[in-house]
């Protein structure tokens, strides 16, 4: 039935009511990344699609195929939040697709995304690592709600889209993009090949705090538990930046390596000034920033 079932959604504007999710996820237990898209329009239904609280990754997990799409809400403390969690496989017959809008996402990928709807699709404050994207949409739309939100896009191969679309970069709104060949209209202006490559400074030492904790979001399979290898070696990786803030996280024990698991402390990343909400945001306050400082004195000496 899966073919009918795809060409009833395609041929009409459906829009998933929140038990979309729920039935889904209990009748098949290792999802379609092709519905990506719909789960998480099904979940932002039940939550308010204009809710900015709430949050979105997909990361891969150790087979690459399969993939972890968790949409949370986001209520501050990391262990106070309510989840909605997926397993989707992600391949050339069932790429990540979304469609219509995305907004607070983080898309590591092992595999291709589609972005697509008729007109128009709109992101804010999303950060896409991927092998390739296909945008099949007429204008894409870059906005924000917060100051300092902006929407990085770096891919293996490079962009496929339609010969007519045009990126449209709200007032406020930022735009930096990274792949082969990317030095083309419409993305001349927008090339930035070091978008991944955080600085020793308050901005960069907080991308790289972010990134390397967005993996950390508790889901319903395994915590905050994350296998220590895939944080050694794709999440961390060879970056200096995340790799000094991986030890100085663990220094200070929010984060604790446990066999072959590392696994992020609740009360330690309370005590920090770390919660969810506060990671969302690109320029540190607080408690937080008083965390980033230490870092960044401990960096330099």
């Amino acid at each position: 039935m899966r073919s009918l079932v795809e060409l009833w959604v395609d041929q009409r504007i459906f829009v998933p009511t929140p038990l979309f999710a729920e039935f889904y996820t209990e009748a098949v237990p290792r999802g379609h990344g092709k519905y990506a898209g719909l789960l998480y329009e099904s979940v932002t239904a039940r939550f308010g699609a204009d809710d900015i609280s709430l949050s979105m990754t997909v990361r891969p997990t150790r087979d690459g195929e399969t993939h972890v799409m968790t949409v949370a809400e986001e209520k501050g403390d990391v262990d106070s939040e309510e989840c909605f969690t997926a397993e989707l496989a992600v391949n050339s017959r069932d790429p990540l697709t979304f469609r219509q809008r995305l907004r607070s996402a983080v898309l590591h990928v092992r595999g291709p995304v589609v972005l697509r709807t008729g007109s128009q699709v709109e992101l804010s404050d999303v950060e896409i690592q991927a092998s390739r994207l296909n945008i099949q949409t007429g204008v894409l739309s870059i906005r924000s709600y917060k100051q300092g939100e902006a929407v990085n896009i770096q891919l293996e191969h490079p962009v496929e889209h339609l010969p007519n679309l045009r990126v449209d970069v709200k007032p406020g709104a930022s735009l930096a993009v990274s792949w082969p060949g990317v030095e083309q209209y419409p993305w001349s202006e927008f090339v930035d090949h070091g978008i991944f490559e955080e600085s020793r400074d308050t901005i960069g030492a907080m991308l790289a705090l972010r990134r390397i904790l967005v993996w950390f979001k508790k889901d319903k399979k395994d915590t905050f538990a994350k296998f220590r290898d895939h944080i050694d070696n794709v999440v961390v990786g060879d970056k200096e930046v995340r790799r000094e803030m991986l030890a100085f996280l663990m220094e200070k024990r929010v984060i604790r390596l446990n066999g072959e698991f590392y696994t992020l402390v609740p009360e330690e990343a309370h005590k920090a000034g770390i919660n969810w909400v506060a990671l969302r945001s690109p320029i540190p306050s607080g408690k937080i920033l008083n965390l980033i400082n230490e870092f960044l004195a401990s960096s330099a000496s």
